[in-house]
């Protein structure tokens, strides 16, 4: 049996590192001892559930040992049980279940987050096998003053503890089959790609990697059903200060940001140049911008709606000054929304939203354009009358759907009775003759083609806007 002073050794002179686990072979070896606890008392226990705390402590304690003098018997190693794993190849590690604690980041306006969680997982160390009827005990409780060997997880960044990275084995509970259950604390730093396609409300998805630090050794996880895939985690993402003092690493959440974590993903996976796999936990981040993406598209809109819909504001002289009026404002909104654009860009992709206000400014420019064209072809004299259907149907289109028309000074059905009848007190007029005068009608087909390509303008913008495709 092993002395108490054993324990003593261990743990307050240092030979197990309280952020490692690692134990002094030398140290250990050289501490152990045949003599032990006196537990002959344990054969006369008839129920077990009728122990005291302190007896139940006791128990336990005379069970470790008596694992521990049985693995050096057994191996003839001084150590093997504290440092070295199970001999179990490839070493199954199960996952149990994992819960994501938080989500932070260190500057609010970093796009890069730590993730704070903790996931049970459990082995198999045939050495911690003990008949569970002669010792009363299915499990138990690794004490403080107990050690044994344990997974120590860790992932590829360069943080340590100081940068307030954790990552540490508690709750460990060995059972008489020898399968052996603890939780793991971890915070690292994540890996983390954000997607801007949807900005100001973007996307963000980061992963971290864990592994024992043993990667030489081949390692299966095993992702158990309630743990594997994806499962709802709704926390918005912390802001934490990380302070260092002296020997501590305190951290202290300061505000919250407008990211949230939406859900969170666990798998395995092999990483290349590693014989051992990698657990990979994954969390899906959104921005929530609603008042700030509102900002940006419902004056741009509203702007846009009111220069396609500029026939209604009266003659083509009217709607062009309302047309670059809103062609402005449209300019104003675009210069509002480079100003906050974020410093590095949008890692090559072009926003959703950059595209909407292309969008609106091919159509506001062709809009524009038709208006201008239409404007000027207004001044030009026609001689030559147009068709009487095409006009007939242009002339209902400004004066019953638009309620717009050009000033009617002389009205072109009189012209045309007047050359049906003869041209009473007026003389007929050809089209070939020179004092001809059909503008005004010719206007009429200036406008109406200017009205029918703003209200196709006008439904395209609407459809586009209501099923949200830009």
């Amino acid at each position: 049996m092993l002395k108490l002073g054993l324990i003593l050794l261990l743990y307050l002179g240092g030979i197990a590192s309280a952020d490692l686990g690692i134990i002094d072979p030398v140290k250990l070896g050289s501490a152990i001892s045949p003599h032990g606890p006196d537990c002959s008392w344990r054969h006369n226990i008839t129920d077990e559930d009728l122990l005291t705390a302190e007896k139940q402590d006791v128990l336990e304690s005379c069970l470790y040992y008596y694992l521990v003098e049985k693995d050096i018997k057994e191996s003839g190693d001084s150590y093997k049980i504290w440092l070295k794993a199970p001999w179990e190849y490839p070493l199954k590690i199960n996952i149990n279940s994992i819960v994501i604690q938080q989500v932070d980041s260190i500057d609010k306006k970093a796009a890069q987050f730590n993730i704070h969680g903790e996931f049970l997982f459990s082995w198999k160390d045939d050495r911690l096998e003990w008949n569970s009827t002669e010792w009363k005990m299915d499990s138990f409780f690794l004490h403080d003053t107990h050690h044994i060997w344990t997974p120590l997880f860790t992932d590829e960044s360069t943080c340590t503890t100081l940068d307030g990275c954790i990552s540490k084995v508690t709750d460990v509970e060995v059972h008489s089959d020898g399968k052996i259950e603890a939780r793991l604390i971890f915070r690292y730093p994540a890996y983390c790609a954000a997607n801007y396609y949807n900005y100001p409300e973007e996307t963000n998805d980061c992963c971290l990697f864990l592994s024992i630090a043993e990667t030489e050794r081949n390692v299966e996880y095993v992702i158990g059903v309630g743990a594997r895939g994806k499962d709802k985690v709704n926390k918005q993402v912390a802001i934490t200060d990380v302070q260092k003092e002296k020997d501590m690493t305190i951290l202290t959440n300061v505000e919250t940001s407008a990211w949230t974590v939406l859900d969170r993903t666990l798998d395995t996976v092999k990483l290349s140049g590693y014989r051992t796999n990698f657990i990979k936990i994954c969390i899906h981040a959104k921005k929530d911008m609603n008042t700030l993406r509102v900002a940006l598209r419902i004056p741009a809109t509203i702007a846009t709606l009111l220069m396609l819909a500029a026939p209604l504001f009266g003659d083509l002289r009217t709607q062009s000054f309302v047309k670059l009026t809103t062609l402005l404002l449209q300019t104003i909104c675009f210069l509002f929304l480079c100003s906050i654009a974020p410093e590095n860009g949008f890692g090559g992709h072009k926003p959703k939203i950059y595209s909407f206000y292309e969008f609106l400014f091919v159509n506001s420019a062709i809009s524009i354009i038709i208006t201008l064209i239409a404007l000027a072809l207004c001044r030009v004299k026609r001689t030559v009358p147009p068709s009487h259907n095409l006009f007939l149907t242009a002339k209902l289109i400004n004066r019953f759907l638009c309620c717009v028309e050009p000033d009617p000074t002389t009205a072109y059905t009189r012209y045309l009775d007047d050359r049906e009848n003869g041209g009473i007190g007026e003389p007929q007029r050809s089209a070939t003759d020179p004092s001809s005068d059909y503008t005004t009608e010719w206007r009429h087909l200036y406008i109406a083609a200017n009205n029918l390509l703003s209200g196709i303008n006008f439904t395209i913008f609407c459809f586009i806007i209501f099923f949200d495709i830009l």
